[in-house]
């Protein structure tokens, strides 16, 4: 017989003692009783674990969960005196008898003796204090001052005796603190119900080609759920992949029926969720940003928030409800918790563990008890941890669900509901009272956003009441016929609804007035600056043709045109008007843009335009002039070709007699220089003009004999000086008849009005024709509309080559009027407002305070003859005040 089998056959008390301890598991997760095995009704022997299972504190009964406070005392548990939780616990504490366990675990409800004061008495290594530690609901004793439902959250401040960390966390080596249905595999939180690379526990990998479905490696995935990257997921409601593999929810939106979709009572805008209710960025609609100082309540930018809410961030919320300001400003509800009566706590049948609101009865981590996790191969059950699921429960990633209930795993592991949904017999529905709308689970009777029917959103001064959308005016506003309006600034309803604001009035604290800047004439409010009719003054009107401007009439331009010296000019090509009136290009510029400029390739060199390339006076660069007979050539200074520089003179040596054949060598008296050598006699052909050999048939300085000089441009040709071909000689210079503008087709003929010369003729630019010697575009000139001379009646514009008066305004006698404004053509031609009324959107009224009476507006307050009232006259004796006729005797 090998070693394994002399093991197995004499084993020795601790394995004898956890075989039977396994055994009684297995009674208990069967429903068999335990009497049925000897020795399942005591405790464990020394050095094995106390699970709890028969831990009766002497009274032989005890079964799970039902380890009580009675059963448990002081007289039946001899543990050794000092309670400090390490492998030989023996406590003086916990002085059970038959309790002599290395690790006391105690179940869920153990409530032990008054010095044990922990409803959960965990038991773990973790357990070292004095007087046991504290679990998420553990009643510690008056020392502990934990918040209200015990959820050791930060501000739970533990007595020194209670070692208990915030929340009643793990030990490090646990691992991370995960949201059901994760658990922590190493270092990171995972579902092993659909991780391929944890597939129903840590480190269980799937092997190549299979997926991970419901916890178990398979080659395809279940009804209702798809693969993506090995993990069998229910893309209908999975956050990771919505819709389909790799679509992930973003910006705070969950996956619902396959699409991802913001939480009840918030709106998507600019990718993320928002609630439109509160948000001070999107304050009753997107990027409607409340202003500094303001903060958004009900939907709308106020002052201070309304009654029950509170600031937080500009934002007005509920601190009682507010999962992001629970109990005060900045408290965030973290770990599954929700807030509730301003206290964050954990849904029903949920209870905090390291931070996370977990299902104890499920969760194979926290199985019965926070830090009570189940050993490999094992699922929790109950709040037990067990080989097999109990009846009615499936195994989701080891923990033991209802799949017609859990919200997690509705119908089938993974499949969680959203929107606010839950699950009933195993399909996730709305609560009673709510239906879904785009996914979400909404209350028709009072969603802003889907008010009595889905997608019917409610404005933003509007809140949901009974299914209907209701208007909610904020402070400072009126209801008026269904709008919330300021009374103190509406040109409609002015100090009070109805009450409407005429003649240019603008409402100013309640009250019609002028705007700034504006004078009442005649019961409506005018700009004297740009009035045509009221230029300066109340009634000084503008002549035809003119138009007001600075409180002065000047004459009416078309668009893009000013008026200079009694014209109209385009100052943005307007050679003699470039940019402002009277400003005029010379020197060859042209006006350009509003600007005058020089032709393209050409510099401004003393107010002329040159070429610096080819100019001697500005070669190269402005004032450099070309001395010494040099010639300007690619802008720089140089003697014409077979010349040398002599004395600083660009000399031809080869003619020159001071320097024939070189600088300085001078021919005798009478001798010339031909070919660089002194001679008596010219070359055929040449003649000699003071000592040097000329062709007079080509020399510019001796054109025909000697010392005849070609000036004005012209060249020698045959020994007669004249023109290039193409110019003619005006006033002793060649020109250009074709381009030059002041010798235009003919001599001394100039271009003006803006024309330039084109082929011998002086010609308009394109658009613009020739009338009375000035350039004029006959689509818009008032003064040549359409034809040359045809000009344009008082008030008319030019449109398109046609008189008409201007938008707002109508013809009347040969004048543009308004007959909204016109005293004289009131509501009509030829209608005049008469006995001190003024025309107001086209009707004759009287100024306000007084009222018309027999023809003329009076003032009822203070007129003698119609005091009151009209034709109540106060007599002689009497005067009216206050609209009272008052003294006499």
């Amino acid at each position: 017989m090998g070693w394994r089998g002399r093991r197995q056959a004499t084993p020795s008390r601790e394995e004898e003692t956890s075989m039977r301890w396994r055994a009684c598991l297995l009674l208990v997760v069967t429903g068999g009783a335990l009497a049925a095995l000897p020795g399942c009704g005591e405790d464990p022997a020394p050095g094995t674990p106390d699970t709890g299972l028969a831990d009766n504190g002497g009274d032989g009964g005890d079964v799970v969960d039902n380890d009580t406070a009675a059963a448990d005392t002081a007289t039946a548990d001899t543990q050794a005196p000092p309670d400090t939780g390490a492998p030989g616990d023996t406590a003086a504490t916990d002085s059970s008898i038959g309790d002599t366990a290395v690790e006391d675990t105690g179940l869920p409800m153990d409530t032990s003796a008054p010095t044990d004061t922990a409803v959960e008495d965990t038991g773990t290594p973790m357990d070292t204090a004095m007087e046991d530690t504290v679990a998420p609901m553990d009643t510690v004793a008056p020392t502990d001052t934990v918040a209200p439902m015990d959820t050791v959250a930060p501000m739970d401040t533990v007595a020194p005796t209670d070692t208990g960390a915030g929340m009643d966390s793990m030990p490090p080596a646990d691992g991370p603190s995960c949201a059901a249905p994760q658990v922590p595999c190493g270092s990171a939180c995972v579902d092993t119900s659909n991780d391929p690379a944890n597939c129903g526990a840590c480190a269980t990998a799937c092997a190549a080609g299979q997926v991970c479905s419901s916890g178990a490696c398979t080659a395809v995935c279940g009804m209702g759920t798809a693969s993506c990257a090995g993990a069998c997921v229910d893309t209908q409601t999975n956050n990771m992949h919505c819709g389909a593999c790799g679509r992930a929810c973003a910006g705070g939106t969950a996956c619902s029926m396959g699409a991802c979709v913001c939480p009840p009572g918030s709106v998507a805008c600019a990718g993320r969720c928002v609630d439109t209710t509160s948000d001070p960025a999107n304050c009753g609609a997107c990027a409607a940003a409340c202003a500094t100082g303001q903060v958004c309540t009900a939907g709308a930018c106020d002052a201070a928030c309304g009654m029950g809410l509170t600031a937080c961030a500009g934002a007005c919320v509920d601190t009682q409800s507010s999962a992001a300001h629970c109990g005060l400003c900045g408290r965030a509800c973290a770990g599954g918790t929700s807030c509730v009566a301003g206290a964050c706590a954990c849904p029903t049948g949920q209870t905090a563990c390291a931070g996370a609101c977990l299902d104890l009865r499920s969760d194979t981590r926290n199985c019965g008890a926070c830090g009570n996790a189940c050993v490999a191969g094992q699922v929790c059950s109950a709040g037990a941890c067990t080989t097999v699921c109990a009846a009615g429960t499936t195994s989701c990633g080891g923990a033991c669900v209802d799949t017609s209930t859990d919200n997690v795993n509705c119908g089938l592991c993974g499949r969680a509901c959203a929107g606010g949904s839950t699950c009933v017999r195993g399909a996730c529905a709305c609560p009673p009272g709510q239906v879904a709308c785009a996914g979400v689970c909404v209350t028709l009777a009072t969603d802003g956003n889907n008010c009595g029917a889905c997608g019917t959103r409610c404005g933003a001064t509007q809140s949901c009441a009974m299914g209907a959308c209701v208007l909610v005016c904020p402070a400072g506003t009126t209801n008026c016929s269904g709008t919330c309006v300021d009374t103190s600034t509406s040109g409609a309803n002015c100090g009070a609804c109805g009450v409407a604001c005429t003649g240019g009035n603008t409402c100013q604290a309640g009250r019609c007035a002028c705007p700034a800047g504006t004078t009442n004439c005649s019961g409506a409010c005018v700009d004297l600056t740009s009035s045509g009719t009221n230029c300066g003054a109340c009634g000084a009107a503008c002549a035809a043709g003119t138009r007001c401007s600075t409180g002065e009439c000047v004459l009416s331009c078309a668009t893009g045109q000013v008026a200079c010296g009694g014209a109209c000019v385009n100052p943005q090509t307007d050679n003699n008007n470039c940019g402002a009136c009277g400003v005029r290009c010379g020197g060859g510029q042209t006006c350009q843009r509003g600007a005058c400029a020089c032709p393209s390739g050409q510099t401004l060199c003393g107010g002329v335009c040159v070429d610096l390339n080819s100019n001697g006076s500005n070669c190269g660069r402005c004032g450099n002039n070309c001395a010494g007979g040099t010639t300007c050539a690619s802008g720089l200074c140089a003697c014409p070709s077979g010349q040398a520089v002599c004395g600083g003179v660009c000399t031809n040596v080869t003619t020159n007699r001071n320097n024939c054949g070189r600088c300085g060598n001078v021919c005798p008296g009478g001798q010339a220089c031909v070919a660089g050598a002194c001679t008596t006699t010219c070359p055929a052909g040449q003649t000699n003009c003071s000592g040097t050999c000329v062709d007079t048939s080509t020399s510019a300085t001796h054109c025909g004999r000697c010392g005849n000089t070609c000036t004005g441009g012209a060249a020698c040709t045959g020994g007669v000086c004249g023109c290039p071909s193409g110019q003619t000689r005006c006033s002793g210079f060649c020109v250009n008849l074709q381009t030059s503008n002041f010798s235009c087709g003919r001599c001394g003929n100039f271009c003006t009005g803006g024309s330039s010369c084109v082929m011998g003729v002086c010609t308009c630019p394109m658009g613009q024709t020739l009338c009375g010697g000035q350039c004029v575009n006959l689509q818009s000139s008032t003064t040549h509309c359409g034809a040359c001379g045809t000009t344009c009646g008082a008030g008319a514009v030019c449109s398109m080559g046609r008189c008409a008066c201007p938008t707002g305004t109508t013809s009347c006698s040969g004048r543009c009027v308004n007959l909204s404004t016109s005293n004289t053509d009131c509501g009509r031609c030829g209608n005049t407002c008469a006995g001190g009324t003024a025309c107001a959107s086209g009707v004759c009224a009287c100024p306000m305070g007084t009222t018309l009476c027999s023809s003329t507006c009076v003032n009822l307050q203070t007129s003698n003859t119609n005091c009151g009232r009209c034709g109540n006259s106060c007599g002689d004796r009497r005067r009216c005040f206050s609209g009272v006729c008052v003294g006499g005797g």
